[in-house]
């Protein structure tokens, strides 16, 4: 997993981050709304569980776009627009 700047957090990711520390890993989603928001999820191994996000604010539950067209490469690597590849770093394999 790649470490997060937590400078660069929203009020809610920063809660997360310090109770949960840095999530194994971010999957990337869409949600199902007629603008599909990008949706992005932390996740994390010990003890498995996950927390939600649109755009800095935590949700409890989102529907999902069920179509699979891809994110962009850029949204991919380096998540919403307010985030930028230089925001995380590489940890470990």
């Amino acid at each position: 997993m790649k470490k997060i700047d937590p400078s660069r957090l929203s009020p809610d990711e920063t809660a997360v981050y310090k109770k949960d520390g840095t999530p194994e890993y971010i999957r990337f989603y869409r949600s199902s709304s007629p603008r599909r928001e990008r949706v992005y999820e932390w996740i994390y191994t010990e003890p498995i569980h996950f927390v939600t996000f649109i755009d800095g604010k935590q949700v409890d539950y989102i529907v999902l776009d069920d179509r699979t067209s891809p994110l962009k490469e850029k949204e991919e690597v380096a998540g919403p627009s307010r985030w930028s590849s230089q925001d995380i770093e590489w940890l470990g394999p």
